[in-house]
């Protein structure tokens, strides 16, 4: 889920589960969040048609957040549609040309119990046909610019998450077991949030200011680091290791260490604190 370019959260679903599974209770917490350090933001969730759900409308109106998704065609909408496909039809027959008509009507689909959204129709004929594209929204405004400022905007949204699938290895879940992959998904949303960071405030000046993270991750070096390193002394021979020191630190080449081992081993000098152990 992003804002913009920032990554607000990512959650790794199991692939036997529905696409939507979860898409309420993420927002619930993050407008929760919000709403704490900003009371009277305005907030709007923006999707595609798979996020059309009874219960993420319903929540959105309980909780005074706009919205504006897709929603799937059907033969009901396609029906209060057909004034607006014949103006679209003649149109492109008089001049050959891409028509684009906008309309909205009330709807009302069974699974909403009933109860009745605005929805905007846009229909774009061309030479294959009739396009019809439908939206249920509730903020107010033109249905032209509604579609065309504000939901069609959720394709930018898309190309961040693909830039983070992509450059940042998002989608990279080839372990077994379904936790191992979900925890590299913070990470990679970590990574996305610094390069975006770094795009923002330290790059929004130059030519990499629009750069892909992918871009800036392959031209950024972190300079500092390998400089600091280049003015380390090299490392004194203190030569081979007794074994009353093995027996005081509880170590011996090519053991392991255990986690509560490792304050008392950096403390008596022996081995380097940040090296890996298994935990």
């Amino acid at each position: 889920m992003f804002c913009g370019d920032r990554p607000l959260a990512a959650w790794l679903r199991p692939g036997n589960s529905d696409g939507a599974r979860h898409a309420w209770a993420i927002p619930a917490l993050l407008v929760k969040r919000l709403r704490r350090a900003w009371p009277d933001v305005k907030i709007v969730f923006r999707g595609d048609g798979g996020f059309c759900r009874p219960r993420i409308l319903s929540w959105c109106e309980r909780n005074r957040v706009d919205y504006i998704v897709g929603i799937a065609r059907n033969a009901a909408l396609a029906k209060k549609a057909e004034s607006i496909m014949e103006p679209a039809a003649t149109g492109h027959e008089a001049n050959g040309k891409k028509v684009r008509v906008f309309d909205e009507f009330p709807y009302a689909a069974r699974s909403w119990r009933r109860r009745s959204r605005r929805v905007i129709v846009k229909v774009e004929h061309a030479g294959r046909g009739a396009n019809p594209r439908y939206i249920v929204t509730s903020p107010d405004g033109a249905p032209q610019w509604l579609y065309d400022r504000v939901y069609c905007a959720r394709g930018d949204m898309e190309n961040r998450i693909k830039e983070q699938q992509l450059d940042l290895f998002a989608d990279r879940t080839s372990c077994h077991a379904w936790w191992p992959n979900q925890y590299r998904l913070p990470l990679s949303t970590l990574a996305y949030v610094l390069l975006e960071a770094i795009r923002r405030v330290a790059l929004a000046s130059g030519e990499l200011a629009n750069a892909y993270v992918g871009t800036i991750r392959g031209r950024v070096r972190p300079q500092s680091a390998d400089r600091s390193r280049a003015r380390e002394k090299p490392p004194e021979n203190r030569g081979p290791v007794s074994g009353s020191r093995i027996g005081q630190s509880g170590f011996r080449p090519g053991g392991t260490i255990k986690p509560e081992q490792v304050s008392k081993i950096a403390d008596s000098g022996r081995i380097n604190p940040l090296m890996q152990y298994p935990g």
